[in-house]
Parts: C-alpha cells; structure tokens; sequence
C-alpha cells in the first residue's frame, strides 16, 4: 500500500524523517510509463533503501507518435532529478533528448549541434538562462531556436520582461506530464509548419 502512494503526487511515506514530500517525480514517471504500456514496480527494506525498476515494452503502445524522433530537444536545468524526469517522459514521446547542468554546457552543446527546441531553467549556476537567451538571440546562427523557459518563478512582471527578451514561452513549475507535453507539441508543430512553407516557397526566377 505504502508503495501505490508514493506514486501519488507529494505524497509521505510513513517511516520518512522529517517532513519532506515525496514530490512529482515518481508520479510523473508513472503517468509517462502507462501511456507507454510500461509499468513501475518498487521495492524496499528498511535501511537498505528503495529499489525502483522500469519495464518498457520493445513494441510501442498503438497511438505514439514514432514521428516524433524527427525532433532535438535540449533540457539545460540543474536539478538532476527534474532533468532526468523530463528527459525520461519526453524520449518516452519518441524525441530525441540531451541535458545540460548550466548555461555554459547547454551553450555548448547548442553550438556542436543545433537543437530543434530547448527548455532552460532560469536560475542556476554560472551562466544563468537570463543570459543565455540573449547569447542565443544574438547569434544568426543560433538565433532562430525555439527557447522555453522552465521556472519556479511565477512574478508576471519578470516573465512579461522574460518574454520580451525574446523566450517564446514559460513553464512554471511545478507541471504536469501533459503541460510539459502540450508545450513542446505546440512549438515542434509551429517549427513544422515553417519548414514546411519554406520547403514550397518558389524558386527565383534568374530570368
């Protein structure tokens, strides 16, 4: 029983020291899993810890989109778990996901291999996700890539500034499997439909 709860959202094991919940890492794990046809199962000894173990099946559940692969998306967030967790239920969508801890790495890995979107933290360490959209806008070749900001932030004058640095869009945190979802379905099918304008945009004429 102790074990279906934690799976709960914010939940709180009995045994736990202190009062801290068990969040919505588990939970989200869980919901990304069922639509997979996958299944979490958990074990545990007092003392010894807690043993979680991930089934997935080879053949995807009918309905997931396996054209999904044709996208890169790039997580830049300092919390290991969060990260993991939102690199898990989007490559769970059939995307194709790398991570970064800072700015400077995802800098770096933007400019080795150009994302399709990225979703960056705003506060962390080094080169905060403040500066790295203005280093992104203000490169041309980096300038065209769609940028989501994922924070705990929810003061709307810092996002409206945010926004008008040049973001596309905000995540607050915490969200839900189907917000992280729903968020980057909308902006890969915007980026969809300008690659698909430009690919029938006519040829000039070199009369």
């Amino acid at each position: 029983e102790e074990h279906q709860r934690i799976c709960e959202p914010v939940q709180f094991a009995s045994n736990a020291i202190g009062s801290h919940g068990l969040g919505l890492g588990l939970p989200n794990v869980k919901s990304a899993l069922s639509q997979m046809g996958g299944t979490i199962l958990l074990s545990s000894e007092i003392g010894d810890g807690t043993i979680v173990k991930i089934e997935i099946p080879l053949v995807a559940k009918e309905g997931i989109k396996t054209s999904n692969s044709m996208y890169s998306i790039l997580i830049i967030e300092d919390d290991e778990l969060l990260c993991g967790n939102m690199a898990l239920i989007l490559q769970l969508e059939g995307y194709k996901v790398r991570s970064a801890q800072d700015g400077l790495s995802g800098l770096a890995m933007i400019r080795d291999k150009l994302p399709d979107l990225i979703l960056c933290d705003i506060l962390m360490p080094g080169m905060d996700g403040h500066i790295l959209l203005e280093t992104i806008r203000k490169d041309p070749n980096l300038a065209d890539i769609y940028f989501v900001f994922v924070t705990a932030l929810s003061d709307h004058i810092l996002m409206h500034r945010v926004m008008h640095a040049g973001a596309d869009d905000f995540l607050t945190k915490p969200f839900s499997n189907a917000d992280l979802l729903g968020t980057v379905a909308s902006h890969l099918n915007k980026l969809k439909t300008v690659r698909s304008q430009r690919s029938v945009e006519p040829v000039a004429s070199q009369d």
